[in-house]
C-alpha cells in the first residue's frame, strides 16, 4: 500500500546518504591506509635486500599489491635466502683463496733435489708459472678489493678476462655476483613501479 511504499522510499534515501558518506569520508582515509602500507612494505623490502637477507615475507607484501611490477621475477629468484652483499661476497672470496690452484712450482734438478741454497732462496721471492696459466689466487685477491669497495662489475670482468679453465669456486663466486648485480638491478625497477603506484593510488578520483 502507499504507506509501505513511503517507508521503502525513506529507507532507500537514508541508504543513499549513508553510502554517499561512507565514500566521501572514507574512502580516502582507505586509500592513505593502502599507501601507508605498501610505502613500508617496499621500505621493508630494500632494507633486507640491501642486508643481504632473506626477503620472502617482504616480498610477498609488495607482489600481493603491485604483481604487475616489473622485476618481480628476478627479485623472487633469490627470496628465500637472500644474497650477501658486494662486502659480503668480498669476503666469501677471500675465504676461497687458499683453496684455489696456485701456479709456482718448485725448482728441481734432475736428481730430485734443490739444486742449491740460491734455488731455494729465489723460491721465496720469485713465482715461476706454465705460459698461459693465471694467478688464480691472486686474481680472486684483486677481484675481492673490487668487491669490497662495491665495484662487482669489475671484479666480473676481471674474471672474465682471465685466460685459462677458470677454478670451479671462482666461477661460482661470479656468477653469485653477477647475481647480485641482476638483484640489485630488479629492485630499482620494482621500487620506480611500486612507487608509481603509490602516486596513482593517492591521486584524487
Amino acid at each position: 500500500d502507499g504507506s509501505a511504499l513511503a517507508v521503502i522510499a525513506q529507507r532507500l534515501d537514508a541508504l543513499e546518504k549513508d553510502v554517499a558518506t561512507l565514500t566521501t569520508v572514507n574512502a580516502p582515509t582507505d586509500r592513505a591506509a593502502a599507501t601507508a602500507a605498501l610505502s613500508q612494505s617496499l621500505a621493508d623490502l630494500k632494507a633486507k635486500i640491501a642486508a643481504g637477507a632473506s626477503y620472502h615475507d617482504e616480498l610477498d607484501r609488495v607482489s600481493r599489491i603491485v604483481p604487475a611490477a616489473a622485476g618481480l621475477d628476478t627479485l623472487g629468484g633469490h627470496s628465500q635466502e637472500g644474497l650477501p652483499t658486494a662486502q659480503g661476497l668480498a669476503k666469501e672470496l677471500n675465504d676461497l683463496i687458499p683453496l684455489l690452484p696456485k701456479p709456482e712450482t718448485d725448482l728441481i734438478a734432475p736428481d730430485g733435489s734443490y739444486t742449491d741454497g740460491f734455488w731455494k732462496m729465489m723460491k721465496g721471492l720469485i713465482t715461476i708459472r706454465r705460459i698461459g696459466e693465471a694467478d688464480w689466487p691472486g686474481l680472486a685477491a684483486q677481484c675481492a678489493a673490487l668487491a669490497d669497495s662495491g665495484d662487482l662489475a669489475q671484479a666480473i670482468e676481471k674474471i672474465d678476462r682471465a685466460e685459462g679453465a677458470k677454478p670451479s669456486a671462482l666461477s661460482a663466486w661470479r656468477d653469485r655476483a653477477a647475481a647480485r648485480m641482476a638483484l640489485e638491478a630488479a629492485m630499482e625497477e620494482t621500487s620506480r613501479a611500486v612507487l608509481r603506484q603509490i602516486t596513482s593510488m593517492g591521486a584524487t578520483p
